[in-house]
């Protein structure tokens, strides 16, 4: 069985206001949504927000995996995706995380 983790974040970077983060993220079971989640979380960058995502995908996942284990499921795979080229490259270690 093949678990797939989608996610992202966002911020309203607006130069007079405080910025606040949204998060999401959807867990699929061999193409099945098992899990969806999306939170207001606090403040924070654009690039705080991805993270929190990607945290929260991870954390979902993980979770999911040991509950699935005490279902006797066998999961294989475990894909993570992001459509975010700053949080694949900081991952990477392509560009410098501060």
């Amino acid at each position: 069985m093949r678990v797939d983790v989608y996610f992202d974040g966002a911020s309203n970077n607006h130069l007079f206001s405080e910025a606040v983060m949204g998060v999401g993220m959807v867990l699929f079971l061999d193409g099945e949504v098992m899990i969806e989640k999306a939170i207001e979380a606090g403040k924070g960058s654009s690039n705080e927000a991805e993270w929190y995502g990607c945290c929260l995908a991870l954390k979902a996942a993980c979770r999911f995996i040991e509950w699935a284990k005490t279902e006797n499921m066998d999961i294989t795979e475990v894909n993570v995706y992001s459509d975010s080229q700053l949080i694949v490259n900081q991952f990477y270690g392509h560009y410098a995380i501060k």
